[in-house]
């Protein structure tokens, strides 16, 4: 029984070395489509919410130029909401976006009722899709939005969410190992 303790530990220890996790301040954009400005520019909709840039151009890749970057104590994130007209979504603008520090972004979310995903977007590099009513509760609408932060300096520019992330993959059957291996003890 020691040597499965023992065993349980190690595999423990090796997988608490692997899981993602940010140390130290990242850099990250911080910006929003202009479609955002009524909900989080004003004190009117979520003020609390550091953003100081609406623009079209926030929707790009080539951020580094005219966008702000701010120091983050925890993941990078941006939130893709896809943009359609008439039902279809448009090739030439695709998503709109929010973009900045997690802990900024969602700082606000009710901690007792929401979803554990929230929680998985302030530890690593992880896209997840979510209500866009479970960010903000002020809106009323079913939308769906894709998540996704990361843990580099920079790293929230994409123009458009990754189909998976590189810690997915990798994260959640860790934790059902992890899960499993703590049944045994």
């Amino acid at each position: 029984f020691l040597n499965q303790v023992v065993g349980c530990h190690s595999m423990l220890s090796f997988l608490i070395l692997l899981l993602p996790s940010v140390h130290s301040s990242i850099s990250c954009f911080s910006c929003a489509s202009s479609d955002y400005s009524s909900l989080l520019g004003d004190s009117s909709g979520l003020g609390s919410v550091s953003i100081r840039t609406f623009a079209s151009s926030c929707e790009g890749d080539h951020l580094s130029q005219s966008h702000p970057s701010d120091s983050c104590d925890s993941t990078c994130l941006t939130i893709f909401e896809p943009f359609y007209f008439g039902g279809i979504q448009v090739d030439t603008r695709p998503f709109t976006v929010i973009r900045g520090c997690t802990h900024k972004i969602l700082n606000y979310v009710d901690r007792l009722n929401r979803p554990r995903e929230i929680d998985f977007l302030h530890e690593g590099s992880i896209c997840v899709d979510l209500t866009l009513a479970s960010i903000f509760p002020q809106v009323t609408e079913d939308l769906t939005v894709r998540a996704c932060s990361c843990v580099e300096d920079e790293c929230n520019k994409s123009s458009r969410p990754s189909i998976s992330s590189s810690s997915f993959s990798f994260f959640f059957p860790s934790l059902f190992l992890l899960h499993s291996l703590l049944l045994l003890l």
